[in-house]
């Protein structure tokens, strides 16, 4: 049951995903020449250079985006992975989704996105390591070494 339940929770975040990543949209204020951007930190360096509102969604949405991913991947899995597995697979869906953009015409492809993805992912998973460390997996089990997710917190178990 939890397997069918974790593969619905990443069937859904993936379907969001590639609806929010491949759904035409307004490229913001800046100037594109291209469709393609290849230059590592390129756009994150013209967005700062406008700031505001425009950096924020565009650095901490990359970032977002890829989170569940780093942290659903490994419950999906028993807990059998590694942070090289996450990287790759974070990286590897970035560069498919960064693929579809560029190749619909809709997008821009950017290796910066591919950059803050891939982090997002590995934060992702880094929130899950640290919630295992604790033994507090409450988003899927609360255990009794977690006292307080499956209690009132008085440790009575009440």
């Amino acid at each position: 049951m939890r397997k069918i339940v974790l593969g619905l929770l990443l069937t859904g975040y993936g379907g969001l995903l590639f609806w929010l990543t491949l759904s035409p949209c307004s490229i913001g204020t800046l100037a594109w020449e291209n469709r393609l951007e290849l230059h590592p930190l390129g756009t994150t360096a013209k967005y700062l250079e406008v700031g505001g509102w425009l950096m924020l969604v565009n650095v901490v949405g990359n970032l977002a985006a890829f989170i569940p991913l780093g942290f659903l991947w490994p419950f999906f899995q028993g807990g059998r992975t590694s942070v090289w597995r996450v990287g790759w697979l974070s990286a590897a869906l970035s560069l498919l989704i960064e693929t579809l953009q560029f190749a619909s015409g809709r997008r821009i492809a950017d290796v910066d996105d591919l950059l803050l993805n891939t982090l997002g992912g590995l934060l992702g998973y880094g929130m899950y390591l640290v919630l295992r460390r604790y033994r507090c997996v409450a988003v899927l089990v609360a255990t009794p070494s977690c006292p307080d997710l499956v209690s009132n917190g008085a440790g009575d178990g009440t």
